[in-house]
């Protein structure tokens, strides 16, 4: 199959399974719409969101969610707007449209630490007297570094 503007490959935004469950976005149904008039796809998906009760109406509402998920996970705006099949330029325009004060200081708040790499946090682990080979230690790097098992 096709999208609206053609193949694209994309990248999860966030990985953070409670938060994907509780949208409900790892199973997506896309609507399909007959029309032959590519302007009226908007419509049509409004009406098909509102017709099935989801709660919303907005039709990209999930991918303006998306793209604050990825900036605040420190996805690069270059890889996000790829994923979302634009340019920068297009990304940068369309999507600060929608933000707020609140998504902007969780942004900025959130990047002024910046997370230690692994062999350095286990090294402060172990400055405080915490083994990080222990098992609650490694179940923890795993999620938090996003590690295979």
């Amino acid at each position: 199959g096709s999208t609206k503007t053609g193949w694209r490959l994309a990248i999860p935004m966030s990985k953070d399974k409670v938060l994907i469950n509780r949208l409900g976005i790892h199973n997506v149904c896309l609507p399909i719409t007959e029309s032959k008039d590519p302007s009226k796809f908007n419509t049509n998906h409004c009406g098909w969101l509102s017709r099935h009760k989801w709660g919303l109406t907005q039709a990209y509402a999930f991918r303006h969610l998306g793209n604050q998920l990825g900036e605040m996970n420190g996805i690069p705006q270059e890889i996000r707007a790829r994923s979302f099949g634009h340019s920068v330029t297009v990304n940068d325009s369309r999507y600060k449209k929608r933000r707020n004060l609140a998504t902007e200081l969780g942004i900025l708040t959130r990047h002024q630490r910046q997370p230690l790499p692994l062999d350095m946090a286990k090294q402060t682990l172990l400055n405080h007297g915490i083994n990080p080979e222990s098992p609650e230690m490694k179940a923890g790097l795993r999620l938090i570094y996003q590690l295979d098992d």
